[in-house]
């Protein structure tokens, strides 16, 4: 699938999050190669935690990420986003998202290209 966005080598930092344990410490780097999406992420509550996914519309992707926290946790959930260019020329992607190991609830964040 086609994506309007390519999101290789850019980075993004959780600006708000409902519930979960990514804040603005937190950064997230995405690797693209068509529709596949991977990525790592780390900081604030988490020591390190990686990302695969994939665009399904052209601005929507779903993923699903697991983690180890500061904590000694092992976590992992899913999560779909949607795909936005804002205001001042950066990339936001706004997601639903929840846990499906290691933890109960759902949430949404947002985050933003750094």
């Amino acid at each position: 699938m086609e994506s309007d966005f390519n999101l290789h080598q850019i980075s993004f930092k959780a600006i708000d999050n409902s519930s979960g344990l990514s804040s603005s410490e937190t950064i997230f780097t995405y690797e693209q190669n068509g529709s596949l999406l991977v990525g790592s992420y780390k900081g604030g509550e988490i020591e390190y935690g990686n990302i695969v996914g994939k665009f399904i519309p052209s601005n929507t992707i779903e993923l699903l990420f697991q983690c180890k926290t500061n904590d000694n946790q092992l976590l992992s959930g899913s999560s779909k986003g949607i795909i936005k260019k804002n205001s001042n020329g950066k990339l936001g992607i706004s997601f639903e998202w929840q846990w499906l190991s290691g933890s109960n609830g759902s949430g949404n964040s947002y985050h933003e290209q750094v």
